[in-house]
């Protein structure tokens, strides 16, 4: 079985990451709170599992939103097309003509 059979049966969940941290920016409030911002990593590893390091990551299947995004592009095409047709435009798209 596949790893996206086993995320889309909510077998697997999680996500785990290994980076190194290039650059980061470390803020210290008046009151003496430390905020660390990581601004920049050399990320090396992106794992797909069941218990990841860091809890709050997710990963879901995302196969209809994929599908529905494809059929959006799939319909925005024949508009396209037709728009191209009825003005007699062959090799130029309507937005390339400005």
């Amino acid at each position: 079985m596949n790893t996206y059979e086993r995320v889309k049966r909510g077998d697997v969940d999680g996500c785990s990451i290994g980076f190194n941290i290039v650059s980061e920016r470390t803020d210290i409030s008046d009151n003496g709170d430390v905020h660390w911002t990581i601004e920049d990593v050399e990320l090396f590893e992106c794992s797909v599992c069941t218990f990841p390091a860091y809890e709050a990551t997710s990963i879901s299947a995302r196969e209809n939103d994929y599908r529905e995004i494809m059929k959006r592009q799939t319909e925005a095409w024949k508009e396209n097309m037709k728009a191209r047709l009825r003005n007699g435009v062959k090799t130029v798209d309507a937005a390339q003509e400005d």
